[in-house]
Formats: structure tokens, sequence, C-alpha cells
């Protein structure tokens, strides 16, 4: 979307109303560059755009005048270490500005590989939660990005020892689960349970995967079963499972009813900003480091566009109270006793109300231009991990 076509929206203002003062959490892009280029990554097209000062201390600004007490400032990229010193700036401005009564929460998703003693100190001082996106052993990371494993290996040692109560607290491994990975899957989740990391998230790969086969479902299955008995020998020795898709719910959690939305990006809490200063619901949805399979998804995305950070107020909030409207539309993301996939349809699945499918990834199928289409390899990880517990 051009910039001439792209709605109006403002930074925050003392006086914002209703709409951007309920604003929680924004995540901001800082780079859309990124050190490494694996291949499952959904960041096809990866422009030389970064974050400015000015957009950044708007995106700040945002936030911070919310009428929330708690709130989330998260930083995303590309890879947002290229852009170290943005991201210092961020925490500490944001630290200067808060208003006493609130509290401000940081995370960095990032790969790790230009995290260093530096940069390992500064997260400790501010409690920045760290998300490592980290597949697993050698063998498997090397998929990811050769020669990465031995720099995110010291990286944990190095944290655990220097900052132990941070590296309990605060990083989270994020392992993308591809098809080519699933025989080594128990081994690389044992290999993070042996560095001591207390959470392990998973998500199976967004991106168009090799031509699913029907025999990798009882591979995930196998694994999986392999998982539950080293996180079970685990639990019984430290009193913990690090694998976070077997944490046990509350007993006064429940599922989740079958009738919403498949996530809650329809909410507009959550705000990301873009490189240029778009504005979207999720991070997911911006352009400076992506392009759609077909012109129809595009088209569909760009209209869930909340706006751009300029002057004018009321342009913001007019964007969010669309928003949600917009999203609904687009059908991606609601009408989940619809969706499909080749096993069968939701609608008939035991799994119904607790299976959880990123619907970027109905985008993304190449040539797709049904928005109920769940891809095979996600419904089949569902299925094998909610079965497994």
């Amino acid at each position: 979307m051009s910039g001439s076509e792209r709605p109006s929206v403002a930074g925050a203002t003392p006086d914002a109303d209703a709409s951007r003062r309920s604003i929680r959490s924004v995540t901001v892009v800082l780079t859309s560059q990124c050190n490494l280029r694996c291949g499952y990554c959904f960041q096809n097209d990866k422009k030389p755009g970064r974050m400015d000062r000015e957009t950044l201390r708007r995106s700040i600004d945002l936030l911070l005048d919310s009428r929330a007490h708690d709130l989330e400032l998260q930083f995303y990229g590309g890879e947002p270490f290229l852009e170290q010193e943005s991201l210092r700036w961020a925490v500490e401005y944001a630290e200067a500005r808060r208003r006493e009564d609130q509290r401000i929460q940081y995370f960095v998703t990032t790969n790790g590989t230009l995290v260093d003693d530096e940069a390992l100190g500064f997260l400790n001082q501010h409690s920045v939660r760290l998300q490592l996106s980290f597949d697993g052993i050698p063998e498997v990371q090397r998929q990811r990005a050769q020669g990465s494993f031995e720099r995110l290996d010291r990286l944990l040692s190095v944290a655990k020892e220097r900052y132990p109560a941070w590296f309990v607290s605060r990083l989270r491994v994020a392992m993308t689960l591809t098809p080519l990975a699933i025989d080594r899957f128990a081994e690389s989740v044992g290999y993070f349970f042996q560095k001591d990391v207390r959470e392990i998230e998973v998500a199976p790969a967004i991106t168009p995967v090799p031509r699913w086969q029907e025999d990798w479902r009882e591979a995930l299955s196998t694994q999986l079963e392999r998982i539950l008995e080293l996180s079970v020998e685990h639990q019984h020795r430290f009193g913990r499972v690090p694998f976070l898709p077997f944490r046990a719910r509350s007993s006064t959690e429940g599922p989740p009813p079958a009738d919403l939305a498949m996530c809650g990006v329809d909410g507009t809490s959550d705000v990301a900003v873009d490189v240029d200063g778009d504005v979207h619901g999720c991070v997911m949805f911006a352009g400076s480091f992506q392009h759609r399979p077909s012109k129809q998804v595009a088209e569909s995305f760009d209209r869930m566009q909340i706006g751009v950070l300029s002057q004018n107020p009321q342009d913001l909030d007019a964007g969010l109270e669309r928003y949600p409207e917009q999203v609904r539309r687009a059908g991606y993301f609601h009408d989940k006793r619809r969706k499909h996939s080749p096993y069968a349809r939701c609608a008939e699945c035991t799994f119904l109300s607790r299976c959880s499918v990123c619907p970027v990834s109905i985008g993304n199928l190449p040539g797709n231009d049904d928005p109920h289409r769940i891809p095979a390899f996600l419904c089949a990880w569902n299925m094998a991990s909610l079965d497994a517990q």
C-alpha cells in the first residue's frame, strides 16, 4: 500500500480518547532486516527498512498514554539486535517517561546470534523477557542457520551462569518445528531440558512445507510420546514441566468456547507498528518483510491495516473502531467451525475448542483462496500434541 493510499493515524496525545487509551501492548518492528535467512521463515521479502527514532518515540508514546497500569513493549524484526542502540534507547525512554502507576514488561524476539555479553547485561538490568528462536540439537539447528548452534549453546550457558535469576524467569526458547525436524524432535527437547531451560514453546512452521506425507503424522505422535516420557521424568526430578504444550491447565481456566475466533487478533488492546509507521493489529500483518502469495490475500490483509502514525489523532481512533469488523470480513480469523483440513472438518473434531492455528498460515498457502482451509501440517500438530496430553 503506497503512502498516499494509507489511512493517516496519529501518535498518542495527552487528550487521546478511549480507543487509544485502551491500548495495553505495542510491538515495534525495529528493522525488517535479519542476519539469517531461515528457509521456513514467513518473512519472505526483507526490505532494507529500519524504524527511525521519531517513529519509535511516537510508538512508545502511544503505549504510555494508555489508561492501563500494566503495559507491554515488544521488540521485533527482522532481527531486533541489528538495531541494538534503538532497543536500548527505547527501554530507557519508556522507563523515564512512564507514570509512577505504570509497570512495563519488555519483550524481545531474537535469533540470539547477536546477543553478546554486554547485551545480556542490559537485558538482565531491565528484566527484559527474551524469546530465543532456537530449534534444538546441531543437526536440527543447522536447517535454520549453519554454524548458529555453537553460539546459542554458549548463550544459554553464559546466561545461566552470570544471571541465574534472569535465566530462570525471563528466558524462553521458541522452537519452530518443520517436517524435516520431526525425527529429532524429542532429542532437541531433551537437549533444552539438559540446558535447564524453564520454558520451551513450540510452533509448527506457518509457511508451506514439502508435500505432506501421512507417515509424518505417525512419526510426530511417536516423538510426542517420547517428549511426554521425558517431561514426566523431569517433573518427578525437578517439579516442573518446561515443555509448554504439556503444561497442565489451571483448574479454573477451562477450555475456551468453541465459537471463539481463531485467535485474539480482532481485539484493539494490542497493536504493532512497522518500521515505516504503519499500524496493525498484529505484527504478523506487517508488510516491510513479506509479500502475500496472491492478490486476493494481499488485498484482504491490506484492508485490515489500522492506519499509520501521523499528526491526526482522530484517524487512529477511527481505524481502531473499524478494525474488528475488517478482521471479521477477511474470513481467516473467525468461523472456526467452518474451517477444514485434509484430515477433517473442524466442526467434527474432538479438539475444536483447544486447537490453536495461526490464521496467517491459511493466507500463506500458495494458490489458496479459501479462508477456511487449514494446512495439513498445522492440523496434524494440533491433533498429535493435544492427543498426547
